[in-house]
C-alpha cells in the first residue's frame, strides 16, 4: 500500500506544479524540503516556490516514464523519471528528460518529499 501511496504522492506533485496548486505542494513538500536542480543549484522549499510563483519555473505536462520506489519503516526513496514539459528561467518551453531523485517521510496523515535532486536521463 505504501508504494501505492508514493507513486501518487509523485503524480499528485507534478498535477500541482502544473496547476499552481500551492495548497496542494506545501501539503506535499515537508517545511525543510531541498531541491537540487540539475545545474547544481540547492534551493530550500520556500525558494523553490518563490520561484515557480514569480514565473521563473514554468511546468507545462508531465509524461511518466517510470517510478521506482522503496520503503523502509518510515521512510521512501522514489526515482522518478519523467518527460516534462517545462520553461525555466527564462528559456523557451521545451520537452526535459528529468530524473529526480527523491526522498519521502511519512507523516501521522501523509507521505511528503524531504528532498530531491534533479538529472538529466
Amino acid at each position: 500500500m505504501d508504494e501505492h501511496e508514493i507513486r501518487e504522492t509523485y503524480r499528485a506533485m507534478y498535477r500541482a506544479m502544473i496547476a499552481g496548486d500551492w495548497p496542494a505542494l506545501e501539503r506535499l513538500h515537508a517545511p525543510d524540503f531541498t531541491l537540487t536542480h540539475m545545474s547544481g543549484k540547492k534551493q530550500t522549499r520556500q525558494a523553490y516556490f518563490d520561484d515557480m510563483a514569480c514565473g521563473n519555473l514554468n511546468y507545462y505536462a508531465e509524461e511518466p516514464v517510470s517510478i521506482d520506489v522503496t520503503v523502509k519503516d518510515d521512510r521512501s526513496v522514489l526515482i522518478g523519471r519523467s518527460k516534462v514539459t517545462a520553461a525555466v528561467y527564462g528559456g523557451a518551453a521545451r520537452v526535459w528528460n528529468l530524473r529526480q531523485d527523491m526522498e519521502l517521510e511519512k507523516t501521522d496523515i501523509a507521505w511528503r518529499f524531504t528532498r530531491s535532486v534533479a538529472h538529466p536521463f
